[in-house]
């Protein structure tokens, strides 16, 4: 890709970025959303590891 190719594509993307930033806030918001739920959803199957985590000195736990 060339120097000019590059700079067009980076200026596209800050132009679409600029046009549509609700929409963007809007997906990223929902995305973390979502990340959480996956997270709090992983975490509750998982097994308690304080007792783990303090016998391998890795904190409080």
């Amino acid at each position: 890709m060339t120097d000019a190719v590059c700079g067009l594509a980076v200026t596209s993307v800050l132009a679409y970025f600029l046009r549509h930033q609700e929409e963007i806030g809007a997906y990223l918001a929902q995305r973390e959303q979502k990340a959480n739920e996956v997270r709090r959803r992983i975490e509750s199957a998982q097994p308690d590891l304080t007792e783990l985590r303090k016998r391998l000195g890795w904190g409080d736990g």
